[in-house]
């Protein structure tokens, strides 16, 4: 069954190749074999023989106006690269040990939008992820899941609040400066022109904003450091994006709350976290303290009592939400434990399959004897050899199967062979038919020649020796020769050369005295 995947990795690495022409050049780390935060693990065999299914494939994007920055996967992305038929394919060694493959990509220069300013704003760096459609997979040991076989579909352009799925994957922006003042100029132009644009200029917001707005844009599904955590490195972007920064001690506050409040497609737990600590906190001296109730007003009072109520009544619904669905998932885990107990015990319960008796081991091994044989035959060989009581039957099957494949290519073949071979000699019967009834035909009229020069052949004899012809085959022509001759016999004979007297036989009384004449 084919499945589609994508896989993010750190970000694209831009080089300014020409500056005559139409694409900027990126230079990506797109595909790491080993394991990824997906619980999946690439060999380095798989991932050097699907490595060239990148070629062709589009690279892709979509503005985000909330955050100002590109968007993740979306049914709306537009494109805004490819990655070349000849692009080089190369790879290299990771800190820690695992392949990582690269390719350069071409991006259009004037196509694009904001998508090369936001390359400049990040620092040159920005995710991508890889998109495939995977064709086999198995189970490890582990529990991950081993890609076999997939091929890739496309790259597409993420925002930097994204996590790689491919660790230590990296890609960068390199000599940019020039492209960048030509985008510009560009984009200067279009002002001039009143050309409409679709998207707005990009403009600088302060690390408090672009948290409230990161965390608005997270995606629920996507996994990040638990609390408690031990130091503000571990804590989620949203969190050390507030400005002034925050204590360990108040993420932690936050993180908490949040993961009571919990996330998906109706609310945000982190936003509604955030927001009601800033609702009930103040900044004094650059530092963030709890606002003190005798020193707020009422409207300030009715406004903390509101969000902490709020937050507590989200909290214990999320609690209670999250309590339902794991008993569900308890319930689902032990109705699928039962299941497949069932089905073990089904399993045992079943007769073990046995080989027909007459499937002897002299005769198998003589079946699987040919050396040119498949390797599914010789696999099925080395089964057999270990005793009908412990061959597998389904590596010994396929070897029948594979022999039987290739026995009716080889009858296939004698057979079309044969039938050639019997054209042929119809043909050759054909030709010797007709040669023989010339050489007959030739025999007949010589025969005929030879007893007209002694005989009269009368008309009806004629026709009377050449039907008894019918009757001899070209090897008997003798006999009917013969039988010619001797019917000739019965023939009146013809005159010599000098007269045209024909000579007769006639009865005689023997005696030799003549006549008295009439008149004596």
């Amino acid at each position: 069954m084919k499945q589609k995947l994508s896989f993010s990795v750190e970000d694209a690495k831009m080089i300014n190749e020409n500056p005559d022409s139409n694409f900027a050049v990126l230079a990506l780390d797109f595909f790491a074999s080993g394991e990824n935060l997906h619980d999946m693990y690439v060999s380095e065999e798989t991932l050097m023989r699907t490595a060239d299914t990148i070629k062709n494939c589009p690279l892709v994007w979509l503005y985000d106006e909330t955050l100002d920055d590109i968007y993740t996967h979306d049914k709306n992305e537009v494109p805004c690269g490819f990655v070349p038929e000849s692009s080089n394919l190369s790879s290299k060694k990771t800190e820690d040990g695992r392949t990582m493959l690269s390719v350069i990509a071409y991006v259009w220069k004037r196509y694009t939008g904001e998508l090369l300013n936001f390359f400049k704003r990040d620092g040159g760096k920005k995710p991508i992820s890889v998109e495939m459609t995977v064709y086999k997979m198995q189970t490890l040991p582990n529990g991950y899941q081993e890609l076999l076989d997939f091929k890739y579909e496309g790259i597409t352009v993420l925002g930097s609040f994204v996590t790689p799925a491919i660790p230590m994957a990296e890609a960068t922006v390199l000599s940019f400066a020039e492209l960048t003042n030509e985008y510009n100029d560009d984009l200067r132009n279009e002002f001039d022109s009143d050309n409409i644009r679709t998207s707005l200029p990009h403009t600088d917001k302060s690390a408090e904003k672009w948290a409230e707005l990161i965390v608005e844009k997270m995606d629920s599904k996507r996994e990040i450091l638990t609390f408690p955590y031990k130091s503000m490195k571990d804590a989620n972007p949203a969190l050390r994006g507030i400005s002034p920064p925050i204590t360990v001690e108040q993420a932690n506050e936050i993180a908490k709350q949040a993961d009571a409040i919990g996330s998906d497609d109706k609310k945000n737990g982190w936003a509604i976290a955030i927001s009601s600590f800033k609702k009930t906190h103040t900044v004094k001296d650059g530092k963030w303290v709890k606002k003190e109730i005798t020193n707020m007003t009422e409207q300030e009072k009715l406004e903390q009592m509101a969000a902490e109520a709020k937050a507590a009544e989200e909290a214990k619904f999320a609690e209670d939400a999250k309590t339902a669905e794991e008993a569900k998932f308890a319930e689902d885990a032990k109705a699928a434990e039962e299941a497949k107990a069932a089905e073990e015990a089904k399993a045992k319960d079943e007769k073990k399959f046995e080989f027909p008796k007459n499937m002897s081991l002299e005769k198998m091994a003589a079946l699987f004897s040919d050396d040119a044989d498949e390797d599914d035959v010789k696999m099925a060989k080395e089964e057999w050899a270990k005793g009908a009581e412990f061959a597998n039957p389904a590596v010994v099957m396929g070897g029948m199967f594979a022999k039987m494949c290739k026995m009716a290519e080889v009858m296939e073949k004698m057979t079309a062979d044969s039938k050639a071979y019997m054209a042929e000699n119809e043909e050759l019967k054909k030709f010797k038919a007709e040669f023989e009834g010339q050489q007959k035909q030739f025999a007949i009229d010589k025969t005929f020649k030879a007893l007209e020069e002694k005989v009269i052949i009368p008309d009806d004899a004629r026709k009377e020796m050449i039907a008894e012809a019918d009757k001899y085959s070209f090897a008997q022509i003798e006999e009917w020769e013969t039988y010619c001759k001797a019917k000739s016999f019965d023939f009146a004979v013809k005159g010599d050369s000098k007269s045209d007297v024909v000579r007769i036989g006639i009865w005689s009384t023997g005696t030799t005295k003549k006549p008295d004449e009439l008149w004596s």
